[in-house]
């Protein structure tokens, strides 16, 4: 259409406009509005035609006190989408979110929700209004985890009216982890044991196993390898496959300007 289409011509201003495809030919539109001298957030469907096809000015996705703000949004992945903004509804910014359906209704299942790192893994919290007993959560993320690294999480939900993404995070960080050498498990063993360490960086490794006297025994991992922790088994054998005798013996990490030595018992 010449000029454009009005997708909100309201009063006051209107402003942090995000767009994402509606996955039929036209697309969703949300925004920051100060209409009714707040600062609310609302939306706009717009179809295959440029048009605006839902209520003149968009909808109301969230007009509660205080300020909402800085709004996002993603496709659902069936025909609607998610908007989350900044909220100080009481007197300090949380994150919010809703679920808008293709129609522009408003799917008050979702209530909130937030991703951060907390202890030694990532916390993935919502609220919802409302569950049934068959009710089902499937947690996935883009990539395996590796530290210092960021990454995005989906969570879809399944119920009477079939499965459906619930919502998804925006970037979560993975904090960067010190290289470390485990005791192995289980000590004393026999006939095998589970050797557990960490890589801080993307490098080369070498992790080797010797008797009581110093002496080489066997390589258990020898390679340019990702950050992350990783688990090698032994089984008490030497690098031509014959079973080691009882006793002492010694497994060494070295990884780049790392190198960390532990001892373990082997009882046959």
């Amino acid at each position: 259409m010449e000029n454009g289409t009005v997708v909100c011509g309201a009063a006051d201003d209107q402003y942090n406009i995000r767009i994402v495809p509606d996955g039929m030919g036209g697309a969703f539109v949300v925004w920051h509005d100060r209409r009714g001298g707040g600062s609310d957030i609302y939306m706009q469907g717009i179809d295959q035609a440029g048009v605006a096809h839902w209520t003149p000015d968009g909808i109301v996705v969230c007009d509660a006190a205080g300020d909402q703000g800085k709004p996002q949004i993603v496709s659902d992945g069936a025909g609607g989408a998610i908007i989350a903004w900044y909220d100080d509804r009481d007197t300090v910014n949380d994150i919010y979110a809703q679920r808008v359906d293709t129609t522009g209704v408003l799917a008050t299942l979702l209530e909130s929700f937030c991703a951060s790192f907390a202890g030694d893994a990532i916390e993935i919290r919502w609220t919802l209004a409302e569950t049934g007993e068959a009710t089902e959560f499937f947690v996935f993320r883009d990539a395996s985890v590796e530290p210092g690294r960021s990454y995005r999480y989906r969570v879809d939900v399944s119920d009477g009216d079939g499965r459906r993404i619930l919502f998804e995070t925006g970037l979560v960080g993975a904090p960067s982890v010190p290289c470390a050498l485990y005791q192995n498990h289980p000590n004393p063993f026999n006939p095998r044991t589970v050797i557990t360490y960490t890589i801080g960086n993307a490098g080369r490794i070498r992790l080797s196993i010797h008797d009581a006297a110093g002496r080489f025994v066997r390589v258990l991992a020898d390679e340019r390898r990702a950050a992350g922790t990783y688990r090698e088994v032994w089984d008490g054998t030497d690098g031509s496959g014959r079973n080691v005798v009882s006793g002492v013996y010694f497994y060494r990490l070295d990884a780049q300007t790392f190198r960390d030595t532990k001892k373990m018992i082997l009882l046959r």
